[in-house]
């Protein structure tokens, strides 16, 4: 079921992120120019992959480059009907959020990226309902929402690259786009895909000892920490990056969805 009638207060924000052209004057041609860069070809920042406003998991990612064939990726505000992202309407900014919100949805195409992870993570039980990407309960969230040519990991160690990330996630300055998404949806369950160390304590909560324990005690390849932020507020746990997950059998990712599930239990008890 699609969430629908957005908030004002979702909506400002969304609007902030798809008007977004803090990296317009780019031009390193590896990095967010060719997404970024007013003209025809500037797509639409990417805020989430999947029903956001109504998914208590939220996967914490940095997708490896930008395809423009992905609906998401290459989503393009003359197909909004705008000229440019500035140009965005409030009703555009609805249509857009919701072209968003639909990404996994059954029939849907999705990007072969997400596979390791659907497989991982559909299933999970959280307060007594089993999740699942393609029914809006799981969804993934960029860290840096203007996709890159090539290889972010190699862009975000370029002057440039440092740049974006001021832009888009730093703490003290810049547009914070992705810790203003959690204090205004406040999801219960934050994984990391090796992304933890990207997001502060006040968002990820501090470490938890028993649940740590708890860890160490499996035989997980996955699982690196947990934290918990106000005891029953929000659960964060720290995953090995996707690198680990896609050398996994399916008989290990079965193991490690179990693991996950076992320490969302005893965090939840």
């Amino acid at each position: 079921m699609l969430h629908t009638g957005d908030t004002p207060t979702e909506l400002d924000l969304y609007g902030d992120i798809f008007r977004c052209e803090s990296c317009s004057d780019l031009t390193g041609p590896d990095g967010v120019a060719t997404f970024a860069a007013r003209g025809p070809a500037q797509t639409i920042p990417v805020s989430h992959f999947g029903d956001i406003s109504r998914s208590p998991l939220w996967l914490i990612l940095n997708n490896p480059k930008g395809d423009r064939l992905d609906v998401a990726v290459g989503a393009s505000p003359r197909s909004f009907g705008s000229s440019g992202r500035a140009a965005l309407s409030a009703a555009s900014i609805a249509s857009v959020k919701t072209h968003f919100d639909r990404y996994f949805e059954p029939g849907a195409r999705i990007s072969e990226f997400f596979k390791p992870w659907i497989d991982l993570l559909d299933g999970i039980r959280l307060d007594g309902r089993t999740l699942s990407f393609s029914e809006g309960r799981i969804c993934a969230v960029d860290l840096i929402k203007c996709p890159t040519r090539d290889s972010w990991m190699g862009y975000v160690m370029t002057p440039e690259g440092k740049r974006v990330w001021d832009n888009c996630l730093r703490h003290d300055r810049g547009n914070r786009f992705l810790l203003r998404q959690i204090d205004l949806h406040r999801p219960r369950v934050l994984l990391f895909a090796g992304t933890q160390r990207c997001v502060g304590r006040d968002w990820r909560g501090s470490a938890n000892r028993s649940l740590n324990a708890l860890v160490r005690q499996s035989d997980s390849r996955l699982i690196e920490s947990v934290w918990t932020l106000d005891a029953r507020q929000r659960v964060s746990i720290g995953l090995a990056s996707q690198r680990v997950l896609d050398r996994l059998d399916l008989q290990f990712v079965n193991a490690e969805r179990q693991h996950l599930q076992k320490v969302l239990d005893a965090w939840a008890s």
